[in-house]
């Protein structure tokens, strides 16, 4: 399915929608992972700064068996949960993963697609 289409795909996205798309940061997502809460930290040059702890812990609030969970950092992570506690009968309703394919054409079709037609990414730096 994806190799039949992807050719009107990109000429969709870049043509029609004007998405500039560079070869291969099209995506087709085939599924995904839910959950009731989540949490994401992140850190970067930990190596050159004093050690530092990270710890993600369930907190209850005594009142259902549901669990929100909490960080404990000390040091240069930067943290983030979801937020109230959620009941049990709850839906999934928060997106943690996505499963895809990342669709790229031969060169020779992007050639001939966006011939005279410059595509290029942005990068933050």
């Amino acid at each position: 399915y994806a190799r039949a289409n992807a050719e009107s795909w990109y000429q969709h996205s870049n043509g029609t929608r004007g998405r500039r798309l560079s070869n291969g940061s099209l995506y087709l997502i085939t599924g995904r992972e839910k959950a009731r809460a989540w949490g994401m930290a992140s850190f970067q040059n930990a190596a050159a700064r004093s050690p530092f702890r990270l710890a993600f812990q369930p907190v209850s609030d005594g009142h259902t068996s549901a669990y929100k969970y909490r960080w404990t950092a000390s040091g240069p992570a930067r943290t983030k949960t979801s937020g109230q506690i959620p009941a049990e009968d709850e839906a999934l309703n928060q997106t943690v993963f996505i499963h895809g394919f990342s669709i790229s054409l031969g060169t020779g079709i992007w050639g001939k697609l966006f011939k005279g037609v410059e595509i290029s990414q942005i990068v933050d730096s």
